[in-house]
């Protein structure tokens, strides 16, 4: 049996591995590469050596030696000498996307070290045309970032990369807790950033730092700036960070929030108003006024009606149990400008439905919120009728002022006011109901031109239609009124028909606890009285 030839066995070791390379069979010199970076994993004697091998293999003409190379330097424990760090770097620009990424990866312990080269080659790869590139670069940036210089980082803030941008915002922190002026005008500038989530990061940050015990009011004062921030997240975001105690008594603080009553959203209004309301009542318990009249000062002088209305609610609840503030308030229902007077009589609401007397007369018994109702712009008596609407029922200091307005010239306020007047009165109001049916007669110069009215009335569903034509205007305005204030109340049409003895008597029977009804011997008693009203004529 013939023998085998013998193989000839190569040496075992670095310097071995290295001839192997130089091999031309291709498994070989894989198999070699191989052994090396196990090599370079157990370091030795020869570790610098095999150290300085891999990184000449950074520019091998082969991509799989060149990520095996990048390999092997990472796991060789140099990664983090200068000549490795500086060779990766170079070779960072590498054409294939595997090797780019094993470069990133083995660059991060130079990231975390902060090592400006390596963070500087991370910051351009960024945009890299690879997503994993890209994403491996950030992650490495976000190592670097707590161990880096404030200037370092305020470079990252205005890199085009939002996630890095954030970060940076993010590291700022503690430098913002410490009180340092650079890092906060830093933050506070990038209110400006296009993009919505860098500029909640600063918001949170300068909210964080704003409550700590030992901070100043330089990041309280820098939240206000987002209050007029574009998007309504970020100006929500930064009023609830502004949301306790040392802000609401901050008198710079206090004017950035009222001057959001000028916010379009209306949502966002009613915080700002809660956020008010607390502020001045907070304020007042330290005998301290300063927010009070600043919400004052808008509710006088607000260029917007809505920012006025506003600041009438948080008056409003403020004043709402009529103490010593109400009169200031008060006072601005006899301003010059239209828009003044709505404000300030809404801003009565809260006192009329808790009954304040008041707010319905002066000490000199002058009528305060029902002199609205004799206001020159339909706007202000259409505001006090809505804000007497809020008293209680039976509140007859709210519903007496109301019948002057049915022979109001405009249809809107005669109908509020006959609807608002119908819902305030209860069963014992009977000389108040009795004034109402008294118009139906008084404003009627016969009682079957009112019947006749009242039948095409209810052909065409609409009073006016009815009386169109048929009298002058003013008594028809007010007729009219009177008999939608009483249809309102529950009085039928049948008896409205039969003028104002009839609706008297139907007044009776309700209050003696029926319902609006005609009592049975009623045509008995008007032939009586139509009977003695013959007699007195004759005798005259």
């Amino acid at each position: 049996m013939a023998m085998e030839a013998p193989t000839k066995r190569l040496g075992t070791g670095f310097k071995a591995e290295v001839a192997r390379l130089e091999s031309n069979d291709g498994m070989m010199r894989q198999l070699a590469m191989n052994n090396l970076m196990h090599m370079a994993t157990k370091g030795g004697d020869d570790i610098h050596s095999l150290v300085e091998l891999m990184v000449g293999k950074l520019k091998d003409s082969d991509k799989v030696f060149r990520g095996q190379a990048v390999e092997a330097l990472e796991g060789s424990g140099h990664a983090a000498d200068e000549d490795v760090i500086e060779a990766l770097i170079e070779a960072a620009d590498d054409t294939d996307i595997r090797v780019r990424c094993l470069i990133v990866n083995a660059l991060r312990t130079a990231c975390a070290s902060s090592h400006p080269g390596a963070t500087a080659k991370m910051i351009a790869m960024l945009e890299d045309p690879a997503r994993a590139v890209r994403e491996g670069a950030e992650e490495n940036i976000s190592l670097a970032i707590q161990q880096s210089s404030p200037e370092f980082r305020a470079r990252l803030l205005e890199l085009p990369n939002t996630h890095i941008r954030i970060l940076a915002v993010n590291s700022f922190r503690a430098d913002v807790c410490a009180a340092h002026p650079k890092a906060l005008q830093l933050l506070t500038n990038k209110f400006s950033d296009p993009e919505l989530h860098v500029r909640m990061a600063v918001v949170d940050t300068l909210g964080v730092a704003a409550q700590q015990k030992e901070a100043n009011d330089k990041p309280m004062l820098g939240l206000t700036i987002p209050l007029m921030d574009q998007h309504i997240d970020i100006r929500r975001a930064s009023l609830a960070r502004l949301d306790f105690e040392t802000a609401r008594r901050h008198s710079k603080v206090v004017k950035a929030v009222a001057r959001t009553l000028y916010d379009q959203d209306e949502g966002y209004r009613k915080l700002a108003c809660k956020w008010l309301l607390v502020s001045i009542q907070e304020n007042l318990a330290e005998a301290e006024e300063t927010p009070f009249k600043l919400v004052l000062d808008l509710l006088e002088s607000g260029s917007a009606l809505h920012a006025q209305l506003a600041a009438a609610q948080v008056l409003g609840e403020v004043i709402g149990t009529g103490n010593k503030f109400l009169k200031p308030v008060a006072a601005l229902l006899e301003h010059e400008r239209a828009e003044t007077r709505i404000g300030a009589v809404r801003a009565m609401t809260t006192a009329v439905k808790n009954n304040v007397i008041q707010v319905m007369w002066s000490s000199s018994n002058q009528p305060i919120v029902p002199g609205c109702l004799t206001d020159p712009d339909k706007r202000v008596r259409l505001a006090a009728i809505d804000v007497l609407s809020r008293a209680p029922v039976g509140s007859v200091e709210a519903a007496s002022p109301l019948i002057k307005c049915f022979e109001d010239n405009e249809q809107e306020v005669r109908d509020r006011a006959a609807d608002v007047l119908a819902s305030l009165v209860g069963r014992p109001d009977v000389d108040l109901k009795n004034s109402v049916a008294k118009m139906v007669d008084n404003f009627s110069p016969t009682l079957s031109q009112l019947g006749k009215g009242c039948e095409i009335a209810g052909k065409y569903r609409s009073l006016e239609v009815g009386y169109t034509g048929m009298h002058e205007k003013q008594d028809f305005q007010v007729r009219g009124a009177a008999i939608r204030c009483l249809r309102k109340m529950g009085v039928p049409l049948e008896i409205i028909q039969r003028g104002a003895y009839a609706i008297e008597k139907a007044i009776d029977r309700h209050y003696l606890g029926f319902k609006y009804e005609l009592p049975p011997n009623f045509f008995d008693q008007a032939k009586a009285e139509r009977e003695k009203a013959l007699k007195n004529q004759q005798s005259r």
